[in-house]
């Protein structure tokens, strides 16, 4: 019994050292990796996503190390987003419907790093982890810009500048009405999509409002819904589900606080 105890453990701390090498990954590639069989990965992976140690994502089902144990305090603030996000996320989808993304600053764009968009029974497309957005025109990334700090603003309007669609003109007239458009955001308590300059993959939604998810005064990333604009304005869309979306986004800082 204490062999089979050991044996366990041993596997199990194989499994954890595997995904650190990577964000996440499907079971095929831990079972690759690991060659250990897929039901002992999956009783391996539900003991120790009981105890907290990983998760599976919602986008896509891969599995991800949890932000526990952890040592690099780079890698635990996105981590801490993760895990307070996915049930969160879960809950969003189950009352809106349409599905949202979480976001995060990274060099002069916004990263998707969670989604829900696997949930709704709505014709969504699903977008990959890891995809960047414009932060000038993405509903994330105005969210991002009009709470984060002033010299963090300044820096990330900076780093915009440089990525591959600086040279368009719409690219251009984003980054010159950015102030103002900022300016409104934070009247209106929410980001919005840039009505021209920022195309949408067919079937993803065309339109999206986003808010800031802040823990003890730290803004650490933002959180959308995306919806089809030909269903209802953003007016009518705001009025109906931005006082959802700010919950979810205080229920998410909030349990980061605590954790």
């Amino acid at each position: 019994m204490e062999q089979d105890a050991v044996r366990a453990l041993s596997r199990g701390l194989g499994v954890l050292d595997t995904l650190e090498t990577r964000d996440a990954m499907a079971l095929r590639d831990l079972h690759r990796i690991t060659r250990l069989p897929k039901p002992t990965l999956l009783r391996l992976l539900s003991t120790l996503e009981r105890h907290g140690y990983v998760s599976q994502r919602l986008a896509d089902g891969c599995w991800r190390r949890t932000s526990r144990g952890r040592l690099s305090a780079a890698s635990e603030a996105k981590e801490q987003l993760l895990d307070c996000s996915t049930a969160v996320l879960h809950d969003l989808c189950r009352d809106v419907i349409w599905p949202s993304d979480v976001g995060v600053y990274r060099d002069g764009t916004m990263e998707i790093i969670e989604s829900n968009r696997a949930l709704t029974p709505l014709p969504i497309a699903r977008v990959p982890i890891g995809l960047r957005v414009s932060l000038l025109g993405s509903g994330l990334g105005r969210a991002w810009l009009a709470y984060c700090g002033d010299a963090e603003r300044r820096q990330a309007i900076a780093d915009a500048c440089h990525v591959a669609d600086r040279s368009t003109r719409a690219g251009a007239g984003l980054r010159r009405n950015i102030e103002a458009v900022l300016e409104h955001t934070r009247q209106k308590g929410y980001g919005c999509r840039a009505a021209t300059g920022v195309s949408a993959p067919a079937g993803q939604g065309d339109i999206g409002i986003a808010v800031p998810i802040l823990s003890t005064g730290r803004l650490l990333g933002c959180v959308n819904i995306v919806w089809r604009s030909t269903a209802m304005s953003e007016a009518v869309f705001a009025d109906r589900y931005l006082p959802r979306l700010q919950q979810a986004a205080a229920a998410i800082g909030a349990q980061i606080s605590a954790s």
